[in-house]
């Protein structure tokens, strides 16, 4: 028997105000797959009435961090390019592209964004990616100002951030003492 493509894992969070929906799926694919949109497409098309056309919705893409040294970056072309030929600019590159492919899937099928992310962090496998999207409850977003620009942000490493983070805080409070 051949795994699943994805899965998917739905839910909703009650606090003091109605329920936010909170939608989990999970790919089985990496980041550097070119058919990453129409992975995704083939899931979200059966769970698009879920979503409420006056809400909008924050996603957070995950991948395994452990894929920042791959050679692939280096060759995965993203039809733009790159002023500078770092590592680093190949890395960022790679995952605007790719998140333009998710964003692409998600507002063509009349879910509304207001920010997204990709990140990498420590998954239980590199090839996975995991999807999540969940209601905004900002109120910055209004129907009648026609639409809110998306706020993107890329963090190859949220480990990488946390110690950096760590650090520079310690460095503090021993300089405080």
């Amino acid at each position: 028997m051949q795994p699943s493509l994805f899965y998917s894992v739905k839910g909703c969070i009650y606090f003091d105000r109605p329920p936010i929906i909170f939608m989990e799926y999970i790919l089985n694919t990496d980041i550097f797959d070119k058919d990453i949109g129409s992975k995704f497409e083939k899931i979200i098309i059966n769970d698009k009435e879920l979503y409420e056309p006056d809400i909008a919705y924050r996603i957070t893409v995950s991948f395994d961090e452990s894929l920042l040294g791959d050679p692939r970056f280096d060759e995965f072309y993203t039809g733009t390019s790159v002023v500078k030929d770092t590592k680093k600019d190949k890395i960022r590159s790679v995952l605007n592209a790719q998140m333009d492919e998710i964003e692409r899937v998600i507002e063509g099928n009349g879910i509304e964004l207001c920010a997204t992310r990709i990140q990498g962090i420590s998954l239980c496998d590199d090839k996975i990616i995991k999807i999540e999207i969940c209601e905004d409850n900002s109120k910055l977003h209004s129907k009648g100002r026609g639409k809110m620009p998306i706020v993107r942000s890329i963090v190859p490493s949220v480990s990488y951030i946390k110690k950096t983070t760590a650090n520079y805080l310690a460095s503090l409070m021993s300089k405080r003492i």
